[in-house]
C-alpha cells in the first residue's frame, strides 16, 4: 500500500473510531462498543502477550481493558483509541506485576500448604481454605459455576468455552472476569493473612 494510499485508510479508521467512541460515550451504544472490541479485540491481545507471554494473563489483561473501557466511558477523554489501549495495555501489564509483588495468590498459598509438612494446622488450614473457595463458587448462578469451572478446573481457554455452550466469547469472558471479580473481594483478606 502507497504511502497516500494508508494516509486514507489510517484517516477513514480514525474517522470511524472517533464516530464509535462518540456514541458509545454520548448514547451508552453498545453496537459501537461492540464494532470496537471486535476491531481493537486482537490488538490488544497480542500487545498484552507480547509482553506477558502468558496467554491466559493476556486474556485477563484485554478483558479487564475492554470493561473498564465500558464501565468507564462517560469520563474517559480519548481522541485516539488505538493509543489509549497500547498505553492501557502497558498500564494492565504494569498494575498485574506490581499486584503480584505484594500478594501471594490463593492458589499458590494452596500449594504450599498442600506440600508443607503434615502438621495438623497446616492440613485444618488448608482445608478451610478450601471450604470458603468452595462456598464462594455454590454462591455463583449455574451458569457462572458452570463457566468458572470450565475456565479454571478444566483449563479451557474462553473461545472453547463460548463454542462448546453456544455463546459469545465476549459473553465468556464477562461471565469469567465477573466470578474472579467476585472471589478476589471475598477473598482480599485472606491475601493479608499470608
Amino acid at each position: 500500500m502507497d504511502s497516500f494510499a494508508r494516509m486514507a485508510f489510517d484517516r477513514s479508521t480514525d474517522d470511524e473510531d472517533k464516530r464509535l467512541w462518540h456514541l458509545i460515550q454520548t448514547a451508552s451504544c453498545h453496537a459501537s462498543f461492540d464494532r470496537l472490541y471486535e476491531k481493537y479485540w486482537a490488538y490488544v491481545f497480542e500487545l498484552a502477550y507480547a509482553r506477558t507471554k502468558d496467554l491466559n494473563l493476556a486474556e485477563d489483561i484485554t478483558q479487564g481493558l475492554f470493561l473498564r473501557l465500558w464501565e468507564k466511558r462517560q469520563s474517559l477523554q480519548i481522541t485516539n483509541i488505538r493509543s489509549y489501549l497500547f498505553i492501557a495495555v502497558k498500564n494492565g501489564v504494569l498494575n498485574w506485576i506490581k499486584a503480584e509483588q505484594r500478594k501471594t495468590p490463593l492458589t499458590a498459598t494452596l500449594a504450599e500448604l498442600q506440600e508443607a509438612d503434615t502438621a495438623t494446622d497446616h492440613s485444618l488450614l488448608y482445608q478451610e481454605l478450601l471450604s470458603i473457595h468452595d462456598e464462594l463458587i455454590d454462591r455463583f448462578t449455574p451458569a457462572q459455576q458452570e463457566i468458572y469451572h470450565m475456565r479454571f478446573r478444566d483449563d479451557l481457554t474462553t473461545k472453547e468455552i463460548a463454542d462448546k455452550l453456544g455463546i459469545s466469547r465476549k459473553t465468556v469472558q464477562n461471565q469469567v472476569h465477573l466470578c474472579v471479580t467476585k472471589l478476589k473481594k471475598a477473598l482480599s483478606l485472606l491475601y493479608t493473612i499470608f
